[in-house]
């Protein structure tokens, strides 16, 4: 087969496959939900925002834990969600002078189960305003809306608060309530005329959030309560209860001890971190030999007055090897064994019985004598 009919067969055997997969595959769109994105899965407040700001509300996201933060103007709205846990005193009493000022503050009890260890609020302590469960969350059939009336309002709202979590209000501190969201004898909302300003207790702020805000009447129950002032103010929300770390508590609040400990750690690095260029020209310490070493000992022993006893360690490493070597000497007399020195040195008796007996040595040339004498009868043994 030459090659330009094999190309018109590739060609149309090509075709045909082409052809087929046309008649053969169909094209269809399919939608998946991959869950949030972008500012959707940080923000849960997010499509609350984008209602509120389809309506002409201005609204911006508000730090209210940190102390820096400056509060939001007289005829604001703010929104707190969570149990504000840490939030100290001083920020709690600011934000209440802030709502006698005129401002309107939106936020939740602390929730407590049966045998929970209550913990101090310091903003709705003073209203004697808390959260109970009724029965643990599990076990509840969480699946129909509260209907609520406002004051003033004919009409009944569908508002899909957590029906085991109802608020407890304490009569006995006196408050100005404007008022109260109820079902039945299960009280889920209130609020409260402080000073100027407005302060608004949920039991919970579930129906705000993205999956909630387009049920029942969520997004108009939100509307409400951020023109419930009738004041064209900008409504402020926060997302999360953002815990200041313990470093940045040391730096706001202990400034000197911190640059004290960046100044000692730079301290600590430039000592232990090895330094780059040329060593410093060192001098080596002298090396003297073992001669000179045993000449200066030699010579402090004999400033001191060691005569003695350097002839005494001289005669005993020589008697030592004399044993070692010539062990039938040491049964003989002091005579018998001078004779036998003398004989095999060649040096006269008189000599090595001074040396090796004689321990009188308080001149050196004597000293000197004595020595040599017994280095010679050592090398001759």
């Amino acid at each position: 087969m030459n090659k330009p009919l094999r190309i018109v067969l590739i060609l149309l055997l090509a075709l045909l496959l082409g052809f087929w997969l046309y008649s053969h595959i169909e094209a269809y769109t399919e939608e998946v939900d991959s869950g949030y994105q972008g500012q959707a899965r940080t923000n849960f407040l997010l499509a609350a925002d984008y209602f509120l700001r389809e309506m002409g509300q201005q609204t911006e996201k508000y730090q209210p834990y940190d102390r820096h933060q400056k509060l939001p103007e007289i005829n604001d709205t703010l929104l707190i969600p969570g149990q504000r846990i840490s939030m100290g005193s001083r920020r709690s009493a600011a934000l209440l002078n802030w709502v006698n000022a005129g401002g309107h503050l939106i936020v939740t009890a602390k929730s407590y189960r049966e045998g929970d260890t209550k913990i101090r609020d310091h903003l709705l302590d003073p209203l004697g305003v808390q959260v109970n469960w009724l029965v643990e969350s599990d076990t509840f059939e969480d699946e129909n809306p509260v209907s609520v009336g406002l004051p003033g309002d004919d009409d009944f709202w569908l508002v899909d608060f957590v029906n085991y979590q109802v608020m407890e209000i304490d009569e006995t501190k006196h408050s100005q309530i404007n008022w109260k969201l109820e079902s039945g004898n299960n009280i889920h909302a209130v609020q409260f005329k402080q000073g100027n300003g407005l302060l608004t207790v949920l039991t919970d702020m579930r129906m705000f959030r993205n999956p909630y805000i387009d049920s029942y009447d969520h997004a108009a129950f939100l509307w409400l309560l951020v023109n419930e002032q009738n004041a064209e103010g900008v409504f402020y929300y926060s997302l999360y209860e953002n815990k200041m770390s313990l470093l940045q508590w040391l730096w706001q609040n202990a400034l000197l001890l911190m640059i004290s400990m960046c100044i000692l750690l730079l301290l600590v690095m430039w000592m232990i971190i090895p330094r780059f260029g040329p060593l410093i020209n060192i001098n080596k310490p002298v090396r003297r030999q073992f001669i000179e070493h045993l000449t200066a000992a030699g010579n402090y022993a004999w400033r001191q007055g060691y005569y003695a006893s350097l002839l005494h360690e001289i005669r005993t490493a020589l008697l030592q090897d004399i044993q070692l070597k010539y062990p039938e000497v040491n049964s003989k007399s002091r005579q018998e064994q001078l004779r036998y020195f003398a004989e095999t040195s060649g040096m006269q008796q008189s000599a090595i019985e001074q040396a090796m007996f004689d321990t009188s040595a308080d001149k050196a040339q004597g000293f000197v004598s004595k020595i040599k004498i017994l280095e010679k009868l050592r090398k001759n043994l």
